[in-house]
């Protein structure tokens, strides 16, 4: 059933402009448990869930609807935090790089800036993995700090975003 889920939200998130109802869809993976979902899929959700949200994002901000834009930013932002916490690695990370992009976004969407052409950028093209051997070219840095938790080190950045109260 699992693999299912797997193929159906990549097909959402690929094809999201001929998803009828693209904000039920986006409600609906972000309802997901991350802790009963096997991770891989859950990476694929997290993935297919900015896509969503970008093609959401786009048509709200090409008809000037800035109730619906921060409708969706808010949205996002009180969803997405539970998959931070997944213990798949790819998912988290995902998860980590989706919330800050869309915390920049949000901010530059409180001064009525539109966001949605540079958002599209990160999702054109196709997504491959690295090769193992070109992985075992890179060296590894000389500081290893495989016991520190990235996710506090990440949000402790911010970004010198202002606090908007989430």
């Amino acid at each position: 059933m699992c693999e299912v889920l797997l193929a159906v939200a990549w097909i959402c998130g690929e094809y999201s402009q001929h998803v009828r109802n693209q904000r039920g869809v986006l409600e609906s993976m972000l309802k997901t448990k991350p802790s009963v979902m096997p991770g891989h899929i859950l990476s694929v959700y997290v993935q297919n869930i900015g896509k969503l949200y970008c093609s959401l994002m786009s048509q709200a901000e090409d008809e000037d609807d800035w109730d619906q834009i921060d409708s969706l930013d808010n949205l996002m932002l009180s969803k997405l935090p539970q998959f931070k916490f997944s213990e798949h690695l790819e998912a988290q990370e995902r998860a980590c790089n989706l919330m800050t992009i869309i915390r920049i976004i949000e901010s530059h969407h409180r001064q009525r800036q539109k966001m949605g052409a540079e958002l599209q950028k990160l999702y054109d093209g196709e997504l491959n993995p690295v090769g193992t051997k070109k992985q075992r070219k890179v060296p590894e840095p000389e500081e290893k700090i495989y016991g520190t938790n990235i996710l506090q080190s990440w949000e402790s950045h911010a970004w010198n975003l202002p606090n908007s109260g989430r």
